[in-house]
């Protein structure tokens, strides 16, 4: 599965785009397999949040069904990683 946004590059390693200042693009980086890893994982912590009765926890899976959702990860853009198959010419 194709991500969209991939034959797009990045103005610069951490993916901010020199037309905006502060404005960062969340360009899909992460293939469909690392989603649905993620999509478990978020329903893993928003259990053991509420069996904890922890915030912490609980922002944490929310960030972590944020990425899954979105197909976006910030520590792949900060890093130049992306998971996401090409497009072959």
């Amino acid at each position: 599965m194709l991500c969209e946004g991939r034959e797009r590059e990045y103005d610069d390693a951490l993916g901010y785009s020199k037309s905006g200042i502060g404005q960062m693009k969340l360009t899909k980086n992460i293939d469909f397999s690392g989603r649905i890893i993620r999509l478990i994982i978020a329903l893993l912590l928003l259990g053991l949040a509420y069996w904890r009765s922890s915030w912490v926890i609980f922002v944490l899976a929310l960030f972590v069904l944020f990425e899954a959702l979105m197909g976006w990860c910030a520590l792949y853009q900060i890093l130049g990683k992306n998971s996401c198959l090409t497009k072959r010419k």
